[in-house]
């Protein structure tokens, strides 16, 4: 599903990601940004050729089993970090960072169920982004971008989980050439510009830092002997969604007496009755926090300033 509800215009046209009043403002130029600096580093790679095109998948929205819902999304954070939008595919051109989204191509029934149907040139200006194109023209979108290869963002499997990230497939696929050198090249570059923030990154890693904070002070404030844990998590969701945080980074972690030596407890639904109680919680954009605390403190917490 393409939503983009989200995104607005400042009084200068400048798009940005917010989620309302007392929410952080986030630009769209972040991204164009991260485009720029990913293409720049890129360029000086001998691995990569001068027509080298980036080709990105975007996550996918997934049903919850055989109904017509779906589970909650997140993007994909590689996809996130340089386009954001669901059911999505991208291309980079390294050469001049020229970049172009793909998006569905939705059938009218989709308005009745899901609202109108925004236009490739809606996308276009909300993104930053200098072309949009639907699915079903990604191949002759790569030709006319004078795609001699294509880069894959999949690296090595993750050493927690195993798992690695999935090759791209799209109608037309084989006509192009495979760099897997410079996919290499640039599975290290991506993980090296990721890992140094820059100023909007820094903004946006102290909000989530700031909403994560407030809400375990809150979560701290009413918290009773006996309560059960799954109202901590509550609580601390709640808290954390007033100012746009909506999706947290992990299931939160609410256990209390024994259950606190287990690292993923995730089952918040015994009662709070033990003498600690511990949180390990977080809002999704990459900040995490832990407390604990005993009864005997909790006067600490339930005065005011």
């Amino acid at each position: 599903m393409v939503t983009g509800g989200t995104v607005s215009w400042d009084r200068d046209g400048m798009p940005f990601f917010s989620m309302g009043a007392g929410t952080l403002r986030v630009p769209m130029a972040m991204h164009a940004a991260h485009r720029q600096k990913l293409c720049q580093v890129l360029r000086e790679r001998a691995e990569i050729g001068r027509d080298a095109v980036i080709f990105l998948q975007g996550g996918k929205e997934a049903s919850v089993y055989d109904t017509d819902t779906n589970w909650d999304f997140k993007q994909e954070s590689n996809f996130q970090y340089l386009f954001g939008e669901p059911d999505c595919f991208a291309a980079l051109r390294v050469r001049d960072a020229h970049a172009v989204l793909f998006i569905p191509r939705m059938d009218n029934i989709y308005q009745a169920w899901c609202g109108p149907i925004k236009p490739p040139a809606w996308f276009e200006k909300a993104y930053s982004i200098e072309e949009v194109a639907h699915t079903d023209e990604i191949q002759q979108t790569l030709l006319d971008l004078g795609a001699k290869e294509l880069l894959f963002v999949r690296g090595s499997p993750n050493r927690d989980s195993g798992l690695q990230l999935e090759e791209p497939t799209f109608d037309g696929k084989d006509t192009f050439q495979l760099n897997s050198k410079g996919s290499s090249a640039l599975w290290d570059e991506l993980n090296e510009i990721r890992s140094v923030k820059d100023e909007e990154e820094l903004k946006l890693l102290q909000w989530t830092n700031d909403v994560s904070s407030e809400a375990h002070i809150e979560t701290m404030r009413a918290v009773k002997g006996g309560q059960r844990e799954h109202l901590a998590e509550a609580t601390f969701k709640y808290k954390a969604a007033l100012h746009g945080c909506f999706r947290v980074g992990y299931s939160c972690i609410c256990g209390s007496g024994r259950r606190n030596a287990i690292l993923h407890y995730g089952h918040a639904a015994e009662p709070n009755s033990e003498r600690l109680a511990s949180v390990d919680s977080r809002c999704h954009h990459g900040e995490s926090k832990a407390s604990s605390w005993a009864p005997a403190s909790r006067g600490l917490w339930s005065q005011g300033p």
